[in-house]
């Protein structure tokens, strides 16, 4: 009985052990992703980006009010300095009177850009994106404002945790049910 649990935690080991070399890197923003390599473009926009939470995360601000019923853009990009699996959370929120359709989020790539926010969804709206980036490409975050009219939305990324902390957790968890059960 005690030479299965065993087994089975090892198992579990190997499993958590070996898979973070798999898993896609957070996103961080400090090195070569620090704030100061990223470039801020507002187009019709009072928008901007606080990365007062940098490393850990930023946020990109939409704009209102810049200039009366004209769509307005805040984009913050960066040249992917070399190949890298990524993964980022991201976070929406509106404050436009008029919800989430007016005022849409998401990131770039090359130029395309994919909106992560739902038209129909609520004011506060979250996700998680991986990305396979390749050195040179042109990567980044927007959000714009369609009519520049009652509240801007902003959208906050940040890293999802590592998987080595994954990892310590998950075993940790199994250490725990394993003495449980011995006890018992």
């Amino acid at each position: 009985m005690i030479i299965q649990r065993l087994s089975a935690l090892f198992v579990a080991f190997v499993v958590f052990a070996l898979a973070p070399a798999a898993w896609a890197s957070p996103i961080r923003f400090t090195g070569e992703f620090d704030p100061a390599n990223w470039t801020l473009t507002l187009a019709a926009s009072n928008g901007g980006v606080d990365v007062s939470g940098a490393p850990l995360f930023i946020t990109v601000l939409g704009t209102d009010g810049y200039d009366d019923a004209v769509a307005g853009d805040t984009e913050y990009t960066i040249t992917v300095p070399q190949d890298i699996s990524l993964t980022f959370w991201w976070q929406y929120a509106t404050h436009d009177r008029d919800g989430a359709r007016y005022d849409p989020a998401g990131y770039v790539l090359n130029g395309g850009r994919i909106q992560l926010s739902g038209n129909q969804g609520g004011i506060s709206q979250w996700g998680e994106v991986s990305l396979d980036l390749t050195a040179g490409d042109t990567f980044g975050f927007w959000v714009s404002s369609d009519d520049n009219l009652y509240g801007p939305a902003e959208m906050t990324v940040s890293g999802v945790p590592e998987p080595a902390t994954v990892a310590v957790v998950g075993l940790g968890l199994l250490a725990i049910g394993f003495l449980r059960r011995k006890r018992a």
